[in-house]
C-alpha cells in the first residue's frame, strides 16, 4: 500500500481510517550554527571535564597571572643556635673582655640564624606560589581545550540536524516553507 502524505488541515479521520495516510510535520527551520566550532567531519569528538582545582592558596584573582620567581636560598655560614622563631635582643657595647665578645658573637650567630631560616621559609613559598600559578594555567588550558571540543560538536550536531530536516522535507514527511 502506498504512504500518502497528507496535512494538519486533511480530515483527520483519513489518518485513522487508512493506515495509509502519514501526518506531515510542520516547518522546521534549519539550525544556524554560531558555536564556532570546526568544520563538521562527521564526528563527535570525546569531551573530558578537567579536574577541577582546590583553592587553598587565599590569594585574590585580579585577571592577571604574575611572573613568581624564587630567589637563591641563603646559606647560613653563622654558626649559631637552631633557630626557634626568635631573635633574641642583643646589647653591642665595648666587651669587657673575651668572654663577653663571646657572647655577642653568638648573639649575632643566632640572628643570622633566624634571619636565614625566615628567608628560606619565604623561598620555599615562593616556590610552591609558583607552582600554584602553574596549576592554574595548565586547569586553563585543559578547559580551553574542553571548550573547543564542544564547539566542533554543536557544530558536528547542526549539520546534522539540518541533513535530517533537509532529507524529512525531501521524503515529504516535513513541510517546506
Amino acid at each position: 500500500m502506498p504512504i500518502t502524505a497528507r496535512t494538519a488541515s486533511s480530515t483527520p479521520s483519513a489518518a485513522t481510517d487508512n493506515p495509509g495516510y502519514v501526518l506531515m510535520a510542520a516547518v522546521i527551520a534549519a539550525l544556524t550554527d554560531s558555536s564556532g566550532g570546526a568544520a563538521a567531519d562527521g564526528t563527535i569528538g570525546a569531551v573530558t571535564a578537567p579536574t577541577a582545582l582546590t583553592d587553598n592558596g587565599g590569594g585574590t584573582a585580579n585577571g592577571t597571572v604574575e611572573a613568581v620567581t624564587a630567589t637563591t636560598a641563603i646559606t647560613d655560614n653563622g654558626g649559631g643556635a637552631a633557630a626557634d622563631g626568635t631573635i633574641a635582643a642583643i646589647t653591642l657595647t665595648e666587651p669587657a673582655n673575651l668572654a663577653a665578645q663571646a657572647t655577642i658573637n653568638n648573639q649575632l650567630a643566632d640572628a643570622v640564624k633566624e634571619l636565614s631560616t625566615k628567608i628560606n621559609t619565604i623561598i620555599t613559598w615562593q616556590t610552591a606560589v609558583a607552582n600554584n600559578f602553574k596549576e592554574l594555567t595548565t586547569a586553563q588550558a585543559a578547559n580551553r581545550l574542553a571548550i573547543v571540543a564542544l564547539t566542533d560538536a554543536i557544530t558536528e550536531l547542526a549539520t546534522k540536524q539540518n541533513a535530517v530536516v533537509a532529507a524529512m522535507k525531501t521524503a515529504g514527511q516535513m513541510a517546506t516553507a
